[in-house]
């Protein structure tokens, strides 16, 4: 853990203001989730993330998809490639999107993008599906899907339906 140096008091209410150094440092947005974590050494504060706290999951999902169609998979919270299997895929694992993969999410569409990468500086893949997790609306992550041959009819389906799976799982 790193010290800051900085000290802020609690008010009545029992809040407290983040400094914005840290905010910016760590991507906090207005309206953002956090976890607390109280343990002996003192409190934690952790982003929230609906997918990372199904992980289990999420890897059944990978492992299902890159079974059926042999291709590096990962998912995604809005930030980070949280599980990924296949080729490579540890070298990636935690590291923060890149912003072309983040630009399509936000879309809330799939699609498949060509000579990208999925993380910030990772290695760039010939194509890639992006399937967005969306439940009732709200942006939760995505499925990546990385190939060196184009995506076809078949990976697209079975991506959208383990997608459309996990976002129904994720809203239960």
């Amino acid at each position: 853990m790193k010290a800051t140096g900085m000290i802020r008091r609690m008010d009545e209410l029992g809040r407290v203001v983040i400094p914005k150094e840290i905010r910016r440092t760590m991507h906090l947005k207005e309206g953002e989730e956090l976890e607390i974590y109280a343990q002996e050494e003192g409190l934690f504060l952790k982003k929230y993330s609906a997918v990372g706290n199904l992980e289990d999951s999420a890897e059944g999902y990978v492992r299902v998809v890159e079974r059926l169609v042999g291709n590096v998979v990962f998912v995604a919270d809005t930030e980070r490639l949280l599980v990924g299997v296949g080729k490579g895929a540890q070298n990636e694992q935690g590291d923060l999107l890149s912003a072309a993969v983040a630009s399509c999410m936000q879309k809330r569409k799939s699609a498949v993008l060509n000579h990208v990468a999925m993380s910030k500086g990772g290695a760039e893949r010939a194509y890639l599906m992006v399937s967005p997790l969306v439940v009732r609306g709200d942006l939760f992550g995505a499925i990546l899907l990385a190939s060196d041959r184009p995506v076809g009819n078949r990976e697209q389906g079975v991506v959208e339906t383990a997608c459309c799976l996990f976002a129904q799982e994720i809203g239960e």
